[in-house]
């Protein structure tokens, strides 16, 4: 019957709570996360612990609104019960958190997440209610849940992007969540106080009868659970996915998410027509979302591994705008593209049940009831088994086909009434059914989930040409291609699909495995290897290597003791192994060698400890043991594989000598969390006397504001600070809470060792003088800047506002490069710097050559230096300093202030290089000849000396390789590309 109220209207109030319920959810999950850590197998649980509470709340507290004769004010009861509990959660989980620190981690895991289903069951049991509020008639019950459907979904898109993130980045998570929960309180207050009686239900029984218990009940309730399953697996499926083409950003997750959402919402719009009422109309509509799901999923399959280059085509379309806008703009479009036509199949499947089981049952809440549980069991499977299970074992790709097959096999589940392509006639008029038997005969209700009977030649028919062309389809995707990284640098046309792939095709695939938290590839191009994690390069055996060693070598240096050393993030395992050999035996170690694992279990004994979130990048590690002395089979290093905010803080008594810590970049979701207060604190209290901390951060694509932030919040936390800079744009802190200094006679011990002294070698570090030449701020300097109430008063960085984690994706997109650090440091003169050990002619050539090499110190220390140099060099060193000179002054080589040398530090290069070559005037060596020619030709103001010079260099036996000859040759057609090649 109609009446009640209006389905309009209800909608309105299911729109707030899908908003505030995923909200609460979004902040709830993120404190439990910094409560057990960010693995996949804790973010499980507490998904499985949610919506096992949603579906848990339907089943017990939505057929209770079937004879209610208020269900509004029963669902204003649920709403407001929800809100109060959430807000008292932080009050209660902490302190069980702290209670069951000793427990087991996945004992751990499930008590903490059980705290979530009491809220949970009560806003499970919100939509049956308000369906029952909107309508007491069966035959209108499938269209008020579309409709209710409808909008919660939608207010789940809003809550997810605009409250979740939205107020978290604004308030902080406390504040968020308390403003969350009055949100909901009055969402049920206004519902409570337009609560009016309900029209009465019109029912034969207090239970189902026997007709309505045939199959298709039991049918309708496997589609919406096994629907349901599929709709979240594939979501799981996408967030891997996209994390890997557009970055594994807080922003791409959440993209994700919102365009799921809004695709289930209007799928259930569409279904929302009282014409799909029938059973015929409903198995149809069933059938063609099934479909739909199968084209669009094998669409993604088929050409998913050019999503990097559509990426790139998104972004250099709207080049135009913002950095960090045209990056969120093509995101979010390709987002559509991916996600939209499958989550809008998806979600009209759960309406098309829920109307199949109302019709089928007779009842309005029951029958949403069961629907809404069945299909929140499905999610909560493919959630969990998508995740942990399904994405490890096939990969991607292989995850992909299985989920296309599943929602092709699911056709045979829907109901088989007669199937026709047109209207059939109106049937006659049909006598009014028998009466029902009496109450006390009344056969028991149907089993919720009844194994499915039946099947359709049609729906065999697509079955067996979905498994056709997923076998057909499903080649293995290239791990190059789908690792691009098209979402760092500067948006720019990308070249054709075939250029854009044969570049990235001559790299090689040495590994490549989808593990349970991320997707991890090793690349191998001319010797070099690169580890990329969702398509970010995160350790390297070129570039990174002076950050990957020196990240062992400065805290080790500076420590009282090297005993124990924790080291979080394994990477390419470089900095683990150099760790391993710097530490002095101990008869622990001295017994362990060539044992396989060292006898002592406990960490914080001898040895190196390596936490690393994602197994495969454990494995992925051998790829580098010939760059890291055999890191990832190491006896004395024990490799712990689990996230290491939980893992550190379940060990509360474990202490170390040395921790290092160098996670991903922050802007990568849930990494911002291991820079906070909080976790530094944490990391302080578990050093032994004299330890030391080493905090890896960057300047590349990073604010000032963000880097001072994460400056002043390790001042905040340790009195005694020192910064060295690395390779440019890699900075690392040395903190303590005892003075730090590099201890010279531990390092001239190392360096007495030919394998450690070759490490430092191979990187042209110059001894104990090279690792002190990397100090940009001593702990006196750091302190008064980063230690101000200026620097404080930027923003401390805490777990309750994870500000680095929001933010840094916009330097990210932008381009940014954090550039106050170096108008801050305080190296000058490198003679008085290095302490007077550097005071020879070779060692300040030596130190030269790191500086060269690795340009992060300032310009004018650099200057400094060369002059230095110059001032004591032979002929031989300084036809080698103009060379230097030379390179550098036509901006050949990349600097500390970006790219390659700014305009004002180039000119001043080619001057010295000019006053090089006015010193060499008379020398007659062929070097000194094309270095003068070179000038000369550069300079494009010395007439024809420069071909006379390199006539004479010929005529005296030519330069090596040739090059006094090959440059005259081409001296007057190309001369300054010609020469700007040669450079190279």
């Amino acid at each position: 019957m109609r009446g009640g109220l209006s389905i309009r209207v209800a909608a309105l109030w299911m729109l707030a709570s899908g908003a505030v319920g995923v909200a609460e959810e979004v902040l709830l999950a993120r404190w439990l996360g910094l409560l057990l850590g960010h693995a996949a197998t804790a973010q499980a649980t507490v998904l499985a612990a949610w919506m096992g509470g949603l579906g848990l709340g339907a089943l017990l507290l939505g057929p209770g609104a079937e004879r209610s004769p208020a269900p509004l004010r029963r669902y204003a009861a649920l709403e407001a019960g929800a809100a109060l509990l959430c807000l008292l959660w932080p009050h209660l989980a902490p302190g069980l958190a702290d209670a069951s620190v000793a427990l087991p981690g996945a004992l751990r895991a499930l008590l903490l997440a059980a705290t979530l289903l009491p809220p949970a069951i009560l806003l499970g049991g919100t939509l049956p209610a308000m369906v029952r509020a909107a309508t007491a008639d069966p035959q209108r019950g499938g269209v008020a849940l579309s409709w209710l459907y409808a909008a919660n979904s939608a207010g789940a898109a809003i809550g997810a992007v605009g409250l979740g993130l939205g107020l978290l980045g604004w308030l902080g998570l406390s504040a968020a969540l308390q403003a969350v929960c009055g949100l909901g309180l009055l969402v049920a207050l206004s519902a409570a106080l337009l609560a009016r009686p309900a029209p009465v239900a019109v029912v034969q029984g207090d239970e189902p009868t026997a007709a309505a218990a045939d199959g298709p009940v039991g049918r309708w309730l496997w589609l919406a659970g096994l629907g349901g399953m599929l709709a979240l697996a594939i979501e799981a499926l996408w967030m891997r996915l996209l994390a890997t083409v557009l970055g594994a950003s807080a922003y791409a997750f959440a993209g994700v998410v919102a365009v799921t959402v809004l695709g289930v919402a209007l799928g259930s719009a569409l279904v929302r027509h009282r014409g799909l009422q029938g059973p015929s109309a409903l198995a149809h509509a069933a059938r063609v979302a099934l479909v739909a799901t199968v084209v669009s999923l094998a669409a993604v399959l088929v050409l998913g591994e050019r999503l990097p280059w559509w990426l790139a085509l998104l972004r250099a379309a709207f080049a135009g705008l913002d950095g960090a806008v045209a990056t969120l703009s093509a995101q979010a479009l390709l987002t559509a593209l991916v996600v939209l036509p499958s989550a809008t199949a998806l979600g009209a499947l759960l309406p098309l049940a829920g109307a199949g089981v109302i019709a089928s049952s007779g009842r309005v809440a029951t029958g949403a009831s069961w629907a809404l549980a069945a299909n929140t069991a499905g999610t909560v499977l493919g959630a969990a088994l998508t995740q942990t299970l399904l994405v490890p074992a096939l990969g991607l790709d292989g995850s992909l086909a299985a989920l296309l097959a599943v929602a092709a096999i699911l056709l045979p589940l829907v109901p088989t009434p007669p199937l026709t392509l047109s209207l059939p006639p109106p049937p006659p008029p049909s006598p009014s059914p028998p009466l029902s038997p009496p109450l006390s005969l009344s056969p028991p209700p149907p089993p919720l989930l009844p194994l499915p009977r039946g099947t359709s030649p049609l729906a065999l028919a697509i079955v067996l040409a979905a498994a056709l062309s997923a076998a057909l389809v499903s080649m293995p995707w290239d791990a190059r291609l789908l690792h691009a990284g098209a979402f760092r640098g500067t948006p720019r046309s990308p070249p054709t699909w075939s250029r854009w792939r044969h570049r990235l095709q001559r790299e090689t695939t040495v590994f490549a495995a989808d593990g349970a938290e991320a997707s991890v590839v090793v690349l191998e191009r001319d010797g070099d290897r690169v580890l990329k994690l969702q398509g970010k390069a995160d350790a390297s055996s070129r570039g990174d290597m002076l950050t990957q060693v020196l990240s062992a070598w400065l805290p080790m240096a500076a420590a009282a003791q090297t005993e124990r050393v924790l080291i979080i993030g394994m990477g390419s395992g470089v900095t683990a192994g150099v760790a391993a050999r710097l530490q002095a035996p101990t008869p622990a170690t001295m017994a362990s060698a060539g044992q396989g694992e060292l006898p002592v279990a406990t960490p914080g004994e001898a040895g190196v400890d390596v936490v690393e979130l994602e197994p495969a990048v454990l494995r992925a590690a051998a790829a580098f043991d010939v760059f890291s002395h055999g890191a990832s089979t190491a006896p004395t290093i024990r490799r712990h594989a689990a996230d290491a905010r939980g893992w550190l803080l379940r060990r509360p008594d474990a202490r170390w000598d040395v921790l290092i810590s160098e996670p991903s970049n922050p802007w990568m979701a849930g990494n911002g969390n291991l820079f906070t207060v909080e976790w530094l604190e944490a990391m302080r209290a578990r050093l032994r006397p004299g330890g030391v901390l080493a905090q890896w951060f960057h300047a590349y694509e990073m604010s000032d504001a963000l880097q001072t932030a994460v400056f002043a919040t390790v001042a905040e936390v340790f009195p005694h600070v020192q910064l060295y800079t690395l390779h440019p744009g890699d900075v690392l802190m040395l903190a303590s809470e005892q003075p730090l200094q590099l201890r010279r006679e531990r390092v001239d011990a190392w360096l007495a060792r030919p394998a450690l002294r070759a490490d430092l070698q191979r990187l042209d570090v110059a001894g104990f003088a090279g690792l002190s030449s990397l100090r940009a701020l001593g702990d006196a300097g750091f302190r008064r800047v980063y230690g101000a109430a200026e620097a404080r008063a930027a923003g401390l960085l805490r777990d309750d506002l994870p500000r680095l984690e929001l933010e840094a994706p916009a330097a990210l997109w932008r381009g940014q490069r954090a550039r106050r650090l170096m108008t801050l440091d305080e190296r000058g003169d490198p003679v008085a710097l290095a302490g007077g050990v550097s005071t020879t002619t070779t060692e300040l050539r030596d130190l030269l050559a790191q500086h060269v090499r690795f340009p992060s110190a300032p310009f004018a220390y650099r200057a400094a230096l060369f002059d230095a140099v110059a001032a004591r060099a032979d002929e031989a060193m300084r036809i080698e300093l103009g060379f230097t000179a030379l390179r550098q002054g036509w901006a050949l080589r990349g600097g500390a202030d970006g790219a390659a040398l700014v305009q004002h530090d180039a000119a001043a290069m080619r001057r010295r290089a000019a006053e090089v070559v006015g010193r060499l005037a008379g020398s007659l060596r062929p070097r000194a000849l094309l270095l003068r020619a070179m000038v000369g030709l550069l300079d494009g103001s010395a007439g024809s000396e420069p071909v006379g010079l390199l006539r004479r260099c010929v005529a005296l036996g030519d330069e090596r390789a040739g090059r006094c000859g090959r440059l005259l040759a081409r001296a007057e057609a190309e001369r300054r590309a010609w020469v700007i090649r040669l450079l190279r």
